[in-house]
């Protein structure tokens, strides 16, 4: 968002960066660029309004969040306590299960203990045993016991088989209830995770757009600052403006006209140019913006002509145009060289086609040696092309 912000905005500042100290001394290009400069303020006044309006959509979203992560973390402790629970359970299930296990042990000992009787006291044993009693009532009492002992051993064995059934039962019940708890737990601490993962998503977003937000601001306050110099500016130009005009009919002098000759090449060192009139994308900017002239590499020194005969309106540093020279060559036509190493001549002096008034450079704004040449008619950028060949 910042970027695309300063990338919309910063085209409109670079513009008037780059032509303050020349449009000084034109009236008309000075209400251009208070227009334009009160147009980008009102541009950045959106864009705060629009940003305002979505961090607080996402304040508003976040709170619901906010809500959600409580009742899962209540969902969380309900579910944690339903766990130790059963964790208790499942403790208390293995001791009891220890137990079976050791009883299941014993009634094994004892089962082995009895067969191994059963097998020595056979049938025969036993009906010898039957009738070497003394009498019916000791008959009676030795049958007695032999069923009963039978009783016992078909007991044992069902008690046996049920301990063992029991075991087998208990131990797929709790690994069972174990996997679902621990699967529900599972379940939760994702949900928790998402929620706190859409949280921090939501909050870097506001993070975004209260920087985003303060970048506005900030470019609203230079945007306003410079608002207040160009009206200065106007004030003062108004003022020159009519103590020319004054000083002209005073005289009985008429303005420089231009007489329609063709322009000389403003750089004899070179005729390779790396960037031409109209749309680019900007080296150091970094976006699309129009290119209001052409740029012609050539090795740093190398020297830089008056492309026509005229008066040097301005020849001065900025911190966009590094040293540039602009000249007045009448009827509304003029010429800025930018990006000079060194400046030859000074504001107010006459110049002739073809004479040197810099050499290139690399200052200002710039990624290297070049001049950047450009063509002002009646307040507009014009391309060179329709004065140089």
């Amino acid at each position: 968002m910042t970027k695309r912000i300063l990338g919309v905005l910063l085209s409109g500042a670079l513009i008037t960066a780059m032509a303050a100290p020349a449009f000084a001394t034109s009236l008309q290009d000075a209400k251009k660029e208070k227009s334009g400069i009160e147009s980008n303020i009102k541009e950045v006044e959106q864009q705060i309004k629009d940003m305002k309006v979505t961090k607080g959509n996402l304040e508003d979203y976040i709170k619901k969040l906010d809500s959600s992560l409580n009742q899962i973390v209540d969902d969380l402790g309900s579910l944690e306590e339903q766990l130790a629970a059963k964790e208790q359970q499942i403790s208390d299930t293995q001791e009891a299960l220890e137990l079976a296990k050791e009883q299941e042990a014993g009634q094994y000992e004892a089962m082995k203990l009895r067969i191994l009787y059963m097998y020595e006291n056979s049938t025969g044993s036993q009906l010898s045993m039957l009738l070497e009693a003394g009498s019916i009532s000791e008959l009676l009492k030795r049958v007695e016991y032999m069923s009963a002992m039978s009783e016992y051993d078909r007991k044992m064995l069902v008690k046996f088989q049920e301990t063992k059934e029991y075991i087998e039962e208990t131990e797929e019940k709790l690994t069972q209830e174990k996997t679902e708890l621990e699967e529900m737990k599972s379940e939760v601490e994702d949900r928790k995770s998402s929620v706190e993962s859409a949280i921090r998503k939501k909050n870097d977003e506001i993070e975004r757009y209260e920087n985003d937000i303060a970048d506005a601001e900030q470019l609203k306050e230079e945007y306003e600052q410079e608002l207040a110099q160009m009206t200065q500016v106007m004030k003062r130009l108004e003022e020159e403006e009519k103590k020319r005009q004054q000083e002209l009919s005073n005289s009985g002098q008429t303005g420089q006209t231009y007489d329609n000759g063709q322009f000389a090449w403003p750089c004899p060192a070179s005729t390779r140019i790396t960037s031409d009139y109209g749309t680019r994308y900007h080296p150091t900017l970094g976006y699309e913006k129009f290119h209001n002239g052409i740029d012609i590499g050539a090795p740093s020194g190398s020297s830089i002509l008056a492309a026509y005969d005229g008066e040097v309106v301005s020849a001065a540093y900025d911190s966009v145009m590094g040293n540039y020279v602009m000249i007045n060559h009448g009827s509304g036509l003029y010429t800025i060289y930018m990006h000079a190493s060194a400046l030859y001549v000074s504001s107010g002096q006459k110049v002739s086609r073809g004479e040197q008034i810099a050499a290139v450079g690399s200052t200002g704004r710039s990624t290297g040696p070049h001049l950047h040449f450009t063509v002002r008619l009646n307040g507009s950028y014009v391309s060179p092309w329709n004065y140089v060949s």
